[in-house]
């Protein structure tokens, strides 16, 4: 068998690197980056796990991906709620990566687990857009992942019906349903804010 050159050397070395930070952020509560990866799901496939057997098993999949080696480029996963497994991983530049990061927050779903926002709108079959805007107006809990699918019904009215009884426009009524508005909270009057009256006081003149 013959030995490794200096730049094939080189690579072994680096790829190492990689999958150890790979496994140790996954794995040890105890670094820096456990609670953004490990602590909120994200595994390292079995096949890639353990010693000697591990690494050759990710260096035989990884170093033949576009870009191996090449200056410039780390790995990375493609689906970022994804494990790093075979057809979830790439090389890709920093550019590529910033693009397919998700600045999220991060929630408690009802199972008691904690994951991104857009994972939960996923999970639950929420548009981001919806699950957002809840999350911004407060609500959390089962709140927060109430289905928009689910039919409507106060008091055996449509929206249009309701919207006739209270005074409120339809989107007004919907919307509040889709953020999980229910019960009296759904028909509550609008808010006005009224303007200050300005007393006119009688010229001296």
């Amino acid at each position: 068998m013959r030995g490794f050159t200096r730049e094939e050397l080189r690579l072994v070395l680096k790829t190492y690197g990689r999958w150890l930070d790979m496994l140790h952020r996954c794995n040890l509560p105890s670094n820096k980056n456990y609670r953004i990866y490990g602590g909120r799901g994200i595994k390292v496939c079995d096949e890639w796990q353990g010693g000697k057997e591990g690494f050759f098993n990710f260096f035989e999949y990884v170093s033949k991906l576009p870009h191996f080696g090449e200056e410039g480029y780390s790995l990375d996963r493609i689906n970022v709620n994804g494990n790093y497994e075979p057809e979830n991983v790439r090389w890709a530049t920093a550019k590529t990566q910033a693009l397919n990061q998700r600045r999220n927050i991060f929630v408690t779903d009802l199972d008691g687990n904690e994951i991104s926002l857009s994972a939960a709108a996923e999970k639950y079959g929420l548009s981001n857009s919806c699950i957002n805007s809840r999350y911004r107006a407060g609500y959390r809990g089962e709140k927060l992942f109430r289905p928009t699918f689910e039919p409507f019904s106060y008091d055996g009215k449509t929206i249009h019906e309701l919207a006739k009884v209270t005074g409120l426009s339809e989107n007004t009524i919907r919307n509040r349903y889709n953020k999980g508005w229910r019960g009296d909270d759904l028909i509550q009057p609008l808010i006005k804010k009224s303007r200050p009256r300005v007393q006119k006081f009688p010229d001296n003149d």
